[in-house]
């Protein structure tokens, strides 16, 4: 007699029963998934100060937060559709549940948008202002807020990028994340750890959903992109608990990879443009992973990234 093996639930990963159970009671997350965008983020700017963030100004209220700088960029979004709750509300309490100076590891730099689309958050719509914003990453039309976050990504050039959605509809109730189908990495152990399903969220052509955070992540040399999607059947506290249990493991998976990179900086002089006379001191940095890139090849790699600026006289430092 031959039995099949059952299937793993997400639901009964130890880390994420866990996180479940250590939000206690539902009635903190429910007061917060009631509060207007104006709430919300005044709510999270005071965690945000109490670990010491940095911000920018992204349009119209919407902000970016900013933390350390380790050699692993971690860049996380939410709050893209308005009816999707636990991503934004995650994010918050993980801020608040954490003692100051011990959210990241050394070694993150980090830089999260909690909250993107305010009119669909009070309405709790799918839609801010009639566009879907996660539709919008590479349309003109899309508002100045996503450009800006567009720009600050960009130059930010994160090495793993995570963005949390929700999935009204999931017929099994289990939670599944977006992967390109090639990647055996990060996101493919993040998979394993948390047992969702490997073989849902498969993006199977890189020209998928091209207007999507994920995809515009991947278009900017981003390796490791995904999508976490969280049946909105399921009640708030156990999707709430299953993004703590996502950013506690990634958190703790980057703590482990000091040695995989390392940056290269280096430093010019130009006149400035008004004609004063003054020199202008300019930088650049490339950051490689020390697993597939040695230092020569480094060196040289920035030789020609000088090459193309004309830039002869150069110095590098920091390696």
């Amino acid at each position: 007699m031959s039995f099949s093996k059952k299937k793993k639930s997400a639901w009964k990963n130890k880390l994420v029963i866990d996180k479940i159970s250590s939000l206690r009671s539902s009635k903190t997350l429910l007061k917060i998934n009631k509060y207007t965008h104006q709430k919300y983020i005044k709510r999270f700017d005071i965690a945000a100060e109490k670990h010491k963030f940095s911000t920018k100004d992204l349009g119209l209220g919407r902000k970016a937060y900013f933390l350390g700088n380790g050699v692993v960029h971690l860049a996380i979004i939410s709050g893209i559709h308005g009816e999707e709750r636990a991503g934004p509300i995650a994010l918050l309490k993980m801020l608040e549940k954490t003692r100051k100076g011990k959210l990241i590891p050394n070694n993150i730099s980090l830089v999260i948008v909690p909250l993107i689309a305010f009119d669909a958050w009070n309405k709790q719509n799918r839609e801010n202002g009639g566009i879907n914003l996660n539709e919008s990453w590479t349309k003109k039309f899309a508002p100045d807020y996503i450009h800006n976050l567009k720009n600050e990504l960009t130059s930010f050039k994160p090495d793993i990028f995570l963005d949390f959605h929700e999935d009204s509809t999931i017929e099994d109730k289990e939670p599944y994340l977006f992967r390109r189908r090639g990647n055996k990495n990060i996101i493919f152990e993040l998979q394993n750890a948390i047992d969702v399903c490997r073989k849902k969220g498969i993006w199977r052509k890189c020209i998928e959903h091209p207007g999507s955070s994920e995809s515009f992540a991947h278009s900017i040399g981003c390796p490791e992109t995904t999508t976490i999607e969280t049946p909105q059947t399921e009640p708030l506290r156990s999707r709430v608990g299953f993004d703590l249990a996502i950013l506690d493991w990634l958190f703790r998976k980057c703590g482990g990879q000091e040695n995989k990179y390392k940056s290269l900086h280096a430093f010019w002089y130009t006149d400035k443009s008004d004609g004063d006379n003054q020199l202008e001191m300019n930088f650049l940095k490339i950051r490689y992973n020390t697993r597939k890139t040695n230092e020569e090849q480094a060196i040289l790699r920035m030789a020609d990234r000088m090459r193309i600026k004309n830039v002869e006289n150069y110095t590098i430092f920091d390696f």
